[in-house]
């Protein structure tokens, strides 16, 4: 086989592979979840839209307005991680919650809209969860214990 049909195959054996992938990305995007937190009287439910792609997870909650209640943004990474957030043309005031693989609560911590300094991960985790500021405190959410994240079909 030549070179150049050689190399026709792989870049089109590539594109496919990279449409694939994308295709999936955006179809995880547009899921959305539900996450039960463990609280102090039982436990919480928040209705959650999956920021799984690059893409997605950049763009986060940046430009809106208004974020339902009992609503949030959920921030899907492959492996555990040490993350950073920041609320650069985010309007919102939120809180972040940072969980492990295990999907353990390890941390909950406020943003205030528009400030770009950096909220930190304490430890690698795989999960972010953006609610509405205060959300976790006012329903008692307990750190150190299981969140339950089930992704709709």
């Amino acid at each position: 086989m030549g070179v150049v049909r050689r190399i026709f195959i792989i870049l089109f054996v590539s594109a496919i592979a990279c449409r694939s992938s994308a295709e999936t990305e955006k179809n995880f995007d547009n899921q959305l979840c539900n996450i039960s937190v463990l609280t102090t009287h039982g436990s919480s439910s928040l209705r959650c839209e999956v920021a799984h792609s690059h893409q997605k997870q950049l763009r986060g909650l940046m430009f809106r307005k208004h974020l339902a209640d009992n609503g949030c943004m959920i921030f899907v990474y492959q492996s555990e991680t040490p993350l950073s957030f920041w609320m650069k043309n985010t309007y919102i005031p939120l809180d972040i919650a940072f969980v492990k693989s295990d999907q353990t609560l390890l941390e909950v911590k406020s943003m205030k809209p528009l400030d770009e300094t950096t909220v930190r991960s304490s430890e690698p985790v795989m999960y972010a969860i953006e609610a509405n500021a205060g959300w976790f405190k006012r329903n008692g959410a307990l750190i150190n214990r299981k969140v339950t994240i089930i992704k709709n079909q």
